[in-house]
């Protein structure tokens, strides 16, 4: 069937105004992917701070640990007489390092006692402040030990926080589990049926059995044969495998708990009291009561049991402790675009894990 000629124009107009349109849309395409993205102001910051936050990181890192290296014997006479000098100052050596690094424009707040003086050391044995004739070794006091203060320091007009924690600071991932895992991450901030199941789905990953826990997930509920470990998990990575998972769990994991410390209690006094108490089922009445027990002369303490009863003494002892956790570190290094943590083996010095936060 023909069209009329008014219907055939209309037809026509209409086509030319879509293409005219799809040619103005391609257009302002091909000019915008011509043109570079812009960044914003806090990512550019972002960007040039982010080497030396690293750099900062790194020499963080080297100074958790004392550290052992050979010398020219002909510093240490030089040594003897900048000690001599500064004793008749009345300046440690503490102060002498912070005078040095105010010189190339760094700043930092160690506390004048701090153990980081230098020692000679010769055929491995430790000596007096004498140069010998051959090989000398000095070792270098640690500058920065697990603590719960934050450290400042100070890089020209940039001002980072440095801040390193005992292994048991968090929870460990692999570890916590049943009612206390669900109460803790209730406490921390999910809904109840979130805190089960992702409680269930951890304790399903990480048990040797293939039975499914309530809202948990075996083998069966993976995709792909992708099952679960039956074991410890090894890496945050593989978190990113759990039922359920995704960047944001991830990294609010990564915010609140550790992998490592297998088998160690949590420091009683890096978390609050009503976090002691999800974990371990009291109240925080009874936290306090054993928080306050704790800090009295040892004379006068009294056994948990007494306060608490069996049960309870029983169920906080088995999770919390006094002790700091430092074969393992954890640190945070935190500028004004930039935070970076990670996690240090002290033992072997080796850097097991280190993330940038978004």
């Amino acid at each position: 069937m023909r069209l009329p000629c008014r219907s055939t124009g209309f037809v026509l107009i209409y086509t030319l105004w879509i293409v005219a349109a799809a040619s103005i849309l391609l257009a302002l395409f091909a000019k915008s992917a011509s043109q570079p993205a812009r960044m914003s102001e806090q990512q550019f910051k972002a960007a040039i701070e982010l080497p030396e936050t690293l750099n900062l990181l790194d020499f963080v890192l080297a100074h958790t640990v004392v550290q052992e290296s050979e010398i020219d014997p002909r510093f240490i006479t030089y040594r003897q007489e900048i000690q001599g000098q500064s004793i008749q100052d009345g300046r440690s050596l503490v102060r002498e390092l912070k005078e040095i690094l105010g010189q190339i424009g760094m700043e930092i707040d160690i506390p004048d006692d701090s153990q980081t003086g230098i020692e000679v050391i010769t055929g491995g044995e430790e000596t007096s402040m004498q140069a010998p004739a051959e090989t000398t070794k000095v070792r270098q006091g640690r500058i920065f030990s697990a603590g719960k203060d934050e450290r400042t320091i100070r890089l020209g007009d940039a001002t980072y926080k440095v801040r390193v924690l005992p292994v048991n600071a968090r929870p460990s991932l692999n570890t916590l589990a049943g009612e206390s895992m669900t109460d803790y991450l209730v406490h921390l901030g999910l809904s109840e049926s979130a805190a089960e199941g992702l409680a269930a789905a951890i304790k399903d990953w990480r048990d040797q059995d293939d039975f499914v826990s309530d809202n948990g997930a075996e083998s069966g509920q993976y995709p792909f044969q992708r099952g679960p470990r039956n074991a410890p998990i090894q890496t945050w990575d593989e978190v990113y495998y759990l039922k359920g998972a995704n960047a944001q769990l991830v990294e609010f994991l990564r915010r609140h708990f550790t992998l490592d410390g297998q088998g160690g209690l949590v420091h009683a006094e890096y978390l609050s009291p009503e976090a002691l108490a999800a974990i371990t089922d009291l109240s925080p009445w009874e936290v306090n009561i054993a928080l306050e027990n704790h800090a009295l002369p040892a004379e006068d303490q009294v056994p948990l049991s007494e306060l608490l009863g069996d049960e309870e003494a029983r169920r906080f002892n088995a999770l919390v402790g006094w002790d700091m956790d430092t074969r393992i570190l954890l640190v945070d290094v935190l500028g004004s675009q930039t935070r970076v943590s990670a996690v240090f083996d002290t033992a072997n010095q080796q850097l097991l894990d280190w993330y940038l936060w978004h």
